[in-house]
C-alpha cells in the first residue's frame, strides 16, 4: 500500500500555518475609486452597511461580497439574514460570522430549480467562519413536503465547484436540503478542487449529506460532527463519490470527527466511477467515532462499466477508529488495497446477521478481496450470527487471499482470534457456487411479440399488484389505437418523487412526469406507430405499471429490486428447458415460492442472503408460464434471472410480452 504519508504531513502543516494557504493571488478587485478599495482591504467592513433587508438580505449579502473586502464581518443585527437566491461568493476574501448570527434560506425560496445558498465556483482563497452561537440554516423539513417542493436532493448550503485554498471553520450547518457542503468536479474545465480545509464544523439535519466529496485534491476534515442525516440516500455524514473518470480524489484525510444519528451510510467511500485513467490515491479515515447510525462504513472502490473498463489503483486506511454498526464492502477489487489498523469494531442491538457485509452485484467478472487487518478488534456485545456475510451477483470470485492480517474477538468475556484464512476459504467456495449462472441479459425489443392466447398458466390473485424499485417497463402499443398504462407509486420512506418517461419505438420521448410518492395515475396516449413502447420509471421509492396486453418488466442490472412487495410475479420457461435456477436475496429474511403453470407449489424456501432456487420441470414441449411469489415481505427482495429462461416478468401472465423463435 502506497501512502505518503510526508504528502499529507506537509499539507496539514501549511494548512496549520494560517488563516487560508499562503498562496499569492495576483487577482485585484478593480474599482474606479482607488481609496475606497484601499479602505476596504484594511478596515473591518460589516455586511449590514450594504443595505440590510430583514424580508430579504441577499441583495445585502451580494453588495458586501462583491465589495472587494477582504475581511468582510456578517455582523449581529438583532435579526436573521434571510436569503431567496443563491449568493455567490468571491476569492480573496474572508467571511466572518459574527457572534449569534443566523444566515437563514427564505420559506419557499430555492424551489425551481433547486440551487445551494451558496456557490463556490473557480474562486481561490476564501475562509467562511463562525463565531459563537452563529449558523446557517436551510429549509430540509419544508423541501421534504412534495405538496410544496418538487423532490430532489440539490438544495446545498454549499456549493463548490473548481476552487481552491478554502477554509470552512467554526461554523454550524443545519437543515441542508441536499448536502451542507458539496465539493465537485463536473465542470471538465474545473474538474476539482484543490487544498481544502474544514475544521470545526457542525454538520446537523442534512436531507442528503453533511459532506459530499466528488472530485477534490488536499482535502482535511478535522474535529467535525456529522449528526442526524435524514432523507434522500445516502442520508449521510460523508460521501467520497465522484461522477466522472476525469475527477479525481487525491491526499484526504478526516480525523477526529463523531458521525452519529445519521439514517443512511455515515460514511461512505465510493470512488466507483473511477477507473485506470483517473487520479485516485491516498484516503485516510483517523480516529473517528461512529454511533447509532443506519450503517457506519461504506466501501465501493469500482463499477465495471463495460467489459472494456479497468479498475483505478488506489488505497483507504481507517486508522484508529471505533464503530458500532455495520461495514459494508461492493465490488471491492484486488487492485486496491483496504487497510483497517488499531480499529476497534462494536455492536448494538439492532445488527441482525453481521458486522463485515462483503457484496457485489456488478454483472461482470471481478476478482474481489484484498482487506487487511492489522491489530483489530471486535467487542460483539449483541450479534450471534457470523461476523462476516457474503452476497455475489454470480459472475464475480473472491481472491484466496481475500481477508488477511489479525482481528480478534471478545465475547462472553472470552478473547480469541478469528479465522480469516478459513472465513476466506468458505467465501471463495461459496462465490464459486454462484459464478455457473450466468444473468439473462436484457431482451431485444425487436425480438419481442404479443403473448399467444394458448400459452398455459394459473390465474394470479385478485389485485396482484408487485411494485418496483424503478426499472423499465414495456408495452406493446398499435398506430392509433389508444393505450393505457395505471401508475401507482409508493412512499417508501424515501423524500425523492418517481420520474416516469415513456419513449416511443424510436426512443423518441412522449410522455414525461415527476410523481408524488404515494398517488396513482394512468398514462392515456395514442401510438403514432406499431411496436415496443418504453417506460421508465426512476426513484428511490417503488412504483407499480399496469399495462395493457403486451407488457412486461425488463430486466435492469440483472436483477428486479422489488420493495415491500406482496404477490406473485410471473415469467416465461421456454420450450426445451427441463431445470432452470432463480437467484433471491431478501432483507429481512421472506418466505420464497414457487409455482408452476398449473399453479401447484413447486419449491418453498425461507431466503435471507443470495440463494440460487434450482428448478426441474418434467415436461418441456412447450413454453410455460411460472410465478415466484412474496408475502408481506417487510422491506425487500431482490430477483435474478438466470440464462436460459427470457428477461422479462409480469404480475398478469395474461399480459406478458413473449420472445420470439
Amino acid at each position: 500500500m502506497k501512502v505518503h504519508f510526508s504528502v499529507i504531513f506537509v499539507f496539514a502543516f501549511l494548512m496549520l500555518t494560517g488563516e487560508t494557504f499562503a498562496v499569492p493571488s495576483k487577482t485585484g478587485v478593480k474599482n474606479k475609486v482607488a481609496g475606497k478599495a484601499a479602505a476596504l482591504r484594511s478596515e473591518k467592513v460589516k455586511a449590514s452597511s450594504f443595505g440590510f433587508n430583514a424580508e430579504d438580505a441577499t441583495e445585502c449579502l451580494q453588495k458586501a461580497i462583491n465589495s472587494g473586502a477582504k475581511v468582510l464581518h456578517i455582523d449581529n443585527v438583532g435579526k436573521d439574514y434571510i436569503i431567496g437566491k443563491t449568493i455567490r461568493l468571491a476569492s480573496d476574501q474572508k467571511i466572518i460570522l459574527d457572534e449569534n448570527v443566523v444566515i437563514r434560506a427564505k420559506y419557499g425560496a430555492f424551489k425551481s430549480p433547486p440551487r445551494p445558498m451558496f456557490y463556490i465556483y473557480n474562486r481561490k482563497n476564501v475562509t467562511i467562519e463562525g463565531r459563537k452561537n452563529s449558523a446557517i440554516i436551510n429549509n430540509r423539513k419544508l423541501y421534504r413536503n412534495p405538496k410544496i417542493y418538487p423532490q430532489g436532493e440539490y438544495r446545498h448550503i454549499f456549493l463548490v465547484i473548481g476552487s481552491e485554498n478554502l477554509t470552512f471553520k467554526n461554523l454550524t450547518l443545519k437543515e441542508s436540503g441536499g448536502d451542507a457542503i458539496d465539493l465537485q468536479g463536473t465542470d471538465p474545465k474545473n474538474p476539482f478542487n484543490r487544498n481544502i480545509l474544514i475544521e470545526n464544523v457542525l454538520f446537523d439535519g442534512s436531507m442528503r449529506l453533511g459532506l459530499g466529496i466528488g472530485s477534490v485534491e488536499n482535502l482535511i476534515v478535522r474535529k467535525c460532527r456529522f449528526i442526524n442525516a435524514d432523507g434522500t440516500p445516502p442520508a449521510g455524514g460523508i460521501d467520497i463519490e465522484p461522477n466522472k473518470p476525469f475527477e479525481r480524489l487525491v491526499n484526504i484525510l478526516v480525523e477526529d470527527c463523531v458521525f452519529e444519528n445519521n439514517t443512511g451510510s455515515a460514511f461512505a467511500y465510493s470512488p466507483s466511477k473511477l477507473n485506470s485513467t483517473s487520479l485516485l490515491d491516498n484516503c485516510i479515515l483517523r480516529s473517528c467515532t461512529f454511533r447509532n447510525n443506519g450503517e457506519d462504513l461504506y466501501i465501493h472502490p469500482y463499477y465495471k462499466v463495460d467489459d472494456k473498463s479497468k479498475p483505478a489503483r488506489g488505497n483507504f486506511l481507517v486508522d484508529k477508529c471505533r464503530f458500532e454498526g455495520r461495514v459494508q464492502f461492493r465490488e471491492c477489487t484486488e487492485s486496491f488495497d483496504i487497510i483497517f489498523r488499531d480499529t476497534v469494531f462494536g455492536t448494538h442491538k439492532k445488527m441482525k446477521r453481521h458486522i463485515f457485509l462483503f457484496v457485489t452485484q456488478t454483472p461482470h467478472d471481478l476478482i474481489l478481496g484484498n482487506v487487511k487487518f492489522e491489530n483489530c478488534h471486535i467487542d460483539n456485545t449483541f450479534l450471534t450470527p457470523s461476523v462476516f456475510s457474503f452476497i455475489t451477483n454470480g459472475k464475480t470470485r473472491l481472491a484466496p487471499n481475500a481477508f488477511s492480517g489479525t482481528l480478534t474477538e471478545k465475547k462472553n468475556g472470552t478473547v480469541k482470534k478469528v479465522d480469516l484464512a478459513k472465513i476466506t476459504k468458505d467465501a471463495v467456495a461459496y462465490y464459486d457456487k454462484f459464478a455457473r449462472y450466468v444473468p439473462v441479459p436484457s431482451p431485444d425489443i425487436k425480438k419481442l411479440a404479443l403473448p399467444d392466447k394458448n400459452i398455459p398458466f394459473a390465474a394470479p390473485p385478485a389485485k396482484n399488484i408487485v411494485p418496483f424499485r424503478g426499472g423499465e417497463f414495456l408495452q406493446y402499443a398499435e398506430k392509433g389505437k389508444e393505450t393505457k398504462i395505471k401508475v401507482i407509486t409508493y412512499n417508501n420512506t424515501y423524500d425523492s418523487s418517481i420520474g416516469i418517461v415513456v419513449r416511443d419505438p424510436a426512443g423518441k420521448v412522449i410522455y414525461r412526469k415527476a410523481y408524488v410518492p404515494g398517488s396513482q395515475d394512468v398514462i392515456s396516449f395514442v401510438p403514432e406507430k406499431t411496436g415496443i413502447y418504453s417506460v421508465t420509471a426512476k426513484s428511490f421509492n417503488s412504483v407499480a405499471l399496469i399495462g395493457e396486453k403486451g407488457s412486461a418488466w425488463k430486466i435492469t442490472r440483472d436483477r428486479y429490486a422489488l420493495l415491500q412487495p406482496n404477490g406473485r410475479l410471473y415469467f416465461t420457461v421456454p420450450a426445451g428447458v427441463t431445470k432452470f435456477a432463480l437467484g433471491v436475496d431478501a432483507d429481512p429474511e421472506e418466505r420464497i415460492t414457487i409455482y408452476n403453470a398449473k399453479g401447484e407449489k413447486v419449491l418453498q424456501k425461507t431466503v435471507g442472503k443470495l440463494d440460487i432456487l434450482e428448478v426441474k420441470r418434467k415436461a418441456a414441449e412447450k413454453d410455460e408460464i411460472w410465478s415466484i411469489e412474496m408475502l408481506k415481505a417487510s422491506w425487500s427482495v431482490n430477483i435474478r434471472i438466470y440464462e436460459p429462461l427470457a428477461g422479462l416478468v409480469s404480475p398478469d401472465p395474461a399480459l406478458l410480452l413473449k420472445v420470439k423463435k
